[in-house]
């Protein structure tokens, strides 16, 4: 997907902000504000400093590449937050790839960056509709069919083709025994099946088939279904044999002679929960052995019309692995995550669908409703795996319009209680906060009023504020407006410390660094929401924010 289209704050692509205009994150104008008119400029004391004593981080965003690339634009976020949460590169779109395999490249390297810089890292975010690989999910969707299609079914094997490989290993396979030999990948083209790579198998010395053992990542399944897993093997000498696992630990197909050039081999078994895993065992003789294209299909499910049961299934299971894998990857590098992002609906009371979400023609290709094939109740189980990947970390829900948008509060507050019923181990709840300057004052009390009620944690997850708020082109802020959007910035903040609990706060952060480089600003629609103006240099919002810290 092009990133360069990508909202990194939470939200959908920019070219449907003009025509959503019900998905705007951003409070309505109000008339009854009260201004506060904080006292003169401070602008020489660090943003984190004067959050010292509130109980809460100072935080502010961070995106790939800029971190990594520009010392300078790192030096400016660590010397004024203590956290920085990732705009898009957590996201499960920016890690899952077309195969369901996992590729951490640029997310380490910006965690690697910041780490360094002395900034810890909030993670954002697990479970979300947009920012996903939907074309790997959509595939695991349309393989749960209720029989008599026709077409191709999908392989549930992650890089069965093993062209994928980390660390000197394939993606998605893990060594569980390697005593007498190694696994490498063969490019040699007469040792491939088909594409560029293959799996090769140095075997030593003869043990026992276990010794030499590598299994695959797990796939979803469904009891009763038939399952064929199939795969071409070989052997560079000869008097050579194999076992398969199918699945791992269930059933043996016992000591096989391997062909000394590429042949299909394919055995079924029936499922019997909701996930498995292949094995293959080379340890029952010496050869040198070559394994290419293994699959793993549903026999049981056509092309056909999607059966809702197959499809919540595999979808929770691809959910779990996602979830596991990254939170698993980040335990004990991350104060928290933001597990499920935007659950609610705008329009409704409801659990975000597609049937109540305004979806723009073409649809995003990254948009994926988890809540349409799991139910409304998708987040327990996606706090469940969270706490259990990391149980240190603390897990958050996250929304926006909470400030503006009283029926949508409500229901986010009623939800957290009905998961939380569920067994759902919710720590904390984020409002994201991207208003303007006019946003009603009344409005931000009650909603931290109502937060703070919860007995949970409370964030400031993505807080800026528009001083462009009708979307004026060629519009340039003076100085009324920007002491306007100073005025809301020392509101939100002072409010926040007023009505939430200092055990109850977690953290503030600031959606970005300078104006230009706001998810906000477009050619056609300038926008000015953050604290840094074009030069980088401190607006009046910065002095605002570090009086407000102060309590001043």
């Amino acid at each position: 997907m092009n990133k360069n289209l990508i909202l990194t704050g939470g939200l959908m692509f920019l070219a449907t902000l003009a025509i959503l205009p019900s998905c705007k994150k951003q409070g309505a104008p109000s008339t009854n504000n009260n201004n506060n008119n904080p006292p003169g400029p401070d602008t020489t004391m660090a943003l984190k400093t004067a959050a010292t004593g509130t109980g809460a981080l100072f935080g502010i965003e961070s995106d790939y590449p800029t971190v990594v690339n520009s010392p300078f634009y790192l030096g400016i976020i660590s010397s004024q937050a203590s956290i920085t949460t990732f705009g898009y590169e957590m996201k499960h779109g920016a890690i899952v790839q077309a195969d369901g395999s996992f590729n951490y490249s640029n997310t380490d390297a910006q965690y690697n960056a910041v780490n360094g810089a002395g900034l810890s890292v909030f993670g954002h975010t697990l479970v979300w509709y947009a920012n996903n690989n939907a074309s790997y999910l959509n595939t695991i969707v349309a393989s749960a069919g209720s029989g008599g299609g026709g077409g191709s079914p999908t392989n549930l094997i992650t890089n069965g083709s093993f062209e994928s490989w980390n660390g000197g290993l394939p993606t998605g396979w893990s060594v569980f025994n390697q005593a007498t030999g190694t696994f490498v990948q063969s490019i040699t083209a007469a040792d491939v099946q088909d594409g560029s790579s293959s799996l090769q198998v140095n075997t030593t010395s003869a043990v026992q088939n276990y010794s030499m053992q590598i299994v695959s990542n797990s796939f979803p399944t469904v009891s009763g279904h038939t399952y064929t897993v199939s795969f071409y093997v070989k052997d560079s000498l000869a008097g050579g044999v194999f076992q398969v696992e199918y699945p791992y630990g269930v059933n043996y197909s016992g000591n096989r002679t391997c062909p000394t050039s590429f042949t299909q081999e394919s055995f079924s078994f029936t499922g019997n929960g909701s996930n498995a895993t292949i094995a293959f065992d080379m340890g029952g003789a010496v050869g040198i052995y070559f394994i290419d294209n293994v699959s793993v299909t549903d026999a049981s499910a056509g092309a056909g019309s999607v059966n809702p049961a197959i499809a919540a299934v595999r979808v929770d299971s691809v959910m779990h692995r996602w979830v596991s894998d990254i939170a698993g990857r980040y335990a004990g590098k991350v104060k928290g995550w933001d597990v499920v992002n935007e659950p609610m609906a705008d329009g409704s009371s409801g659990v975000r669908t597609s049937a109540n979400t305004s979806i723009p023609s073409p649809v995003p290709g990254d948009w994926f409703f988890w809540a349409d094939y799991l139910g409304r109740d998708y987040a327990v189980n996606a706090f469940k795996y969270a706490r259990a990947a990391d149980p240190q970390a603390l897990l958050f829900i996250n929304d926006y319009n909470l400030e503006f948008n009283t029926a949508k509060l409500d229901s986010l507050i009623n939800y957290v209680k009905e998961i939380q019923a569920l067994g759902a181990p919710v720590d904390g709840i984020g409002t994201e906060m991207h208003i303007s300057y006019n946003t009603s004052h009344a409005g931000i009390d009650a909603m931290f009023q109502a937060l703070a009620a919860t007995g949970l944690k409370v964030k400031i997850s993505e807080l800026d504020v528009r001083v462009n708020p009708t979307d004026q082109s060629g519009f340039t802020p003076d100085a009324t407006s920007l002491a306007a959007q100073a005025d809301t910035y020392h509101y939100v903040i002072a409010s926040y410390l007023a009505h939430v609990p200092m055990a109850q706060r977690f953290s503030i952060t600031i959606w970005g660094v300078d104006d230009p480089q706001s998810w906000l600003n477009t050619p056609s629609h300038p926008e000015f929401p953050l604290l840094w103006d074009a030069k980088f240099a401190k607006k009046p919002a910065f002095s605002a924010v570090v009086q407000a810290l102060q309590g001043k």
